[in-house]
C-alpha cells in the first residue's frame, strides 16, 4: 500500500490506523513535500500526523482509549522519536489553538509563525563537501538542543508509530526519516 492509491475493494467499515495513515496522513505529507515552503501544508501534515495517536488508541483499547499510553510507546523508541513527537504535537495544538494551550503541559510550546524557512543552501548543485540533505529546503524549529526540520519530524513520528505498533501498519511503505538534517 502506498499513499494516495485507491484501496480495492473499497470498504466502508471501521477506519483502522493503517487506513488513516494511507488515506489521510501520507497523502498530506506528500502534498507538503511537493511545496516545502507552504505553511498551510506544513500545519496540515502535523495536524494529520498528530492525530494518529487517537486512531491507534481507539484500536488498541476501544472501550478506554489511552492516548498517553500510545505517546509513551512512541517515546520509548528513543530521543529522536520523542523530539519529533514533541514538535509535531506542539505544532498541531499550537496551530489549532492560536498558540500554546496554557492548560497543557508540553515539552515544546509553539505558536504559528514560530517556524522559520531554511532555503536550499548555496547557489549551485550540491557538492563541495556538503551532504545532499543540507541542500533540501524546509521549515525548522528549535527544540531539544538544536534545529529540527519539521518534515523530518513528521516522518520520524510516522516511523515511530509503526515501530511501536508494527501489527497495525504491516505492508505499508513508510517515508524515510532523515535524522541527518537535524544536525547541520
Amino acid at each position: 500500500m502506498t499513499a494516495g492509491e485507491p484501496q480495492f475493494p473499497l470498504h466502508f467499515g471501521p477506519f483502522y490506523p493503517a487506513d488513516y495513515l494511507v488515506i489521510v496522513v501520507l497523502p498530506t505529507l506528500a502534498e507538503f513535500m511537493d511545496v516545502p515552503d507552504n505553511r498551510r501544508r506544513m500545519y496540515l501534515a502535523c495536524i494529520a500526523t498528530a492525530h494518529m495517536v487517537d486512531h491507534i488508541a481507539r484500536t488498541v483499547s476501544p472501550t478506554a482509549p489511552a492516548n498517553y499510553a500510545v505517546r509513551k510507546e512512541v517515546r520509548a523508541q528513543g530521543s529522536y522519536a520523542t523530539a519529533c513527537l514533541d514538535v509535531v504535537e506542539a505544532i498541531c495544538n499550537g496551530t489549532k489553538h492560536a498558540g500554546p494551550d496554557p492548560r497543557r503541559k508540553q515539552a515544546f510550546n509553539y505558536a504559528p509563525g514560530q517556524e522559520r524557512f531554511m532555503p536550499p543552501l548555496g547557489s549551485s548543485a550540491p557538492g563541495g563537501g556538503q551532504s545532499a540533505a543540507a541542500w533540501l529546503p524546509g521549515f525548522i524549529v528549535d527544540h531539544a538542543g538544536g534545529p529540527r526540520f519539521i518534515d523530518d519530524c513528521v516522518r520520524g513520528v510516522i516511523r515511530a508509530f509503526a515501530a511501536a505498533y508494527p501489527d497495525l501498519f504491516k505492508g505499508i511503505d513508510l517515508p524515510a526519516a532523515d535524522q541527518s538534517r537535524d544536525r547541520f
